[in-house]
């Protein structure tokens, strides 16, 4: 069972005592947890005890844990780059929304952490080269992205637009 949505994980098998209702209880959790709130902050927003919420997370890494066990790398890859981008984005409209510079503050970094996230998990996969001036060749051609050749000159920028455009379109690396 592949996910369907960038929020959403399959459930496995062999997890489906898990009620739906807990399922989204994790995945409210989880999606708070990665926007920086604490445990306590999770239990006071879903109005639950902080031991639920350390055991909803335990859950939905357990969930997640089977998901990348069975999902090929690049599909998990490229939902993982989604993930983050729309942690970015959302961030970033609730920044431009924040009324106190205090709260600006605080939705930037959220921004500034999920856009960094990515960047590193670009590095780290050989979608962006470590240095900046070389580009690790690829195998296969896409529609609408430059031809790539051993010591491709795209800049950065150019680079991170043809991924994001890979990723708005739905298609798989």
């Amino acid at each position: 069972m592949l996910m369907t949505t960038t929020d959403e994980l399959s459930v496995p098998e062999s997890c489906e005592k898990i009620s739906p209702e807990r399922l989204e209880q994790a995945r409210a959790a989880f999606s708070l947890k990665m926007r920086g709130n604490t445990q306590e902050q999770i239990a006071s927003e879903l109005g639950i005890s902080r031991s639920t919420v350390i055991r909803l997370l335990s859950d939905y890494k357990l969930l997640y844990t089977d998901q990348l066990n069975r999902e090929p790398r690049l599909h998990l890859l490229a939902n993982e780059l989604a993930k983050l981008d729309e942690i970015e984005s959302t961030a970033r409209k609730d920044g431009e929304q924040a009324t106190s510079n205090r709260d600006k503050q605080s939705y930037l970094k959220i921004a500034l952490a999920a856009m960094t996230a990515k960047h590193s998990l670009m590095i780290d996969t050989g979608i962006l080269p470590k240095d900046p001036t070389r580009l690790v060749s690829v195998t296969c051609k896409v529609d609408g992205i430059a031809e790539p050749t051993t010591e491709d000159t795209r800049t950065l920028e150019e680079i991170r637009a043809d991924v994001e455009r890979l990723l708005r379109t739905g298609r798989r690396l």
